[in-house]
């Protein structure tokens, strides 16, 4: 016999579908509540030239959330928008995050983490 709750087993089977997702501009976000308290997150942040890209998948792999805006060579002001926006609709849930690109490098050494 499983420990497992009525409301983990529900849980873990949602968390296997993709999320239905809407769109507003660059912005994906989930189309309706969803409960992230249970998710291993995991936030991919993109600097490049001319861009910050991020994206936040589940232990799935299924999009929670993904934006991207130009930079207009300001990615620290750039990065802080993006992560105020992605806040909004994932709150305070916990997430491994990876920084990559051209200009990532400088994004990581600002935030103290790890460039991929």
């Amino acid at each position: 016999m499983s420990d497992k709750t009525a409301a983990s087993i529900k849980a873990e089977k949602a968390a296997r579908r993709p999320l239905e997702l809407k769109q507003d501009g660059a912005e994906l976000s989930p189309a309706h509540p969803y409960d992230l308290s249970y998710a291993h997150l995991r936030l991919g942040i993109d600097v490049g030239s001319t861009t910050v890209k991020l994206a936040v998948i589940d232990d799935n792999d299924n999009l929670i959330y993904a934006n991207y805006e130009r930079h207009h060579t300001d990615v620290r002001a750039t990065a802080k928008e993006l992560f105020v926006r992605a806040q909004r609709v994932i709150g305070d849930a916990p997430m491994r995050v990876s920084i990559t690109g051209s200009g990532g490098m400088l994004l990581a050494k600002w935030l103290g983490l790890e460039f991929v």
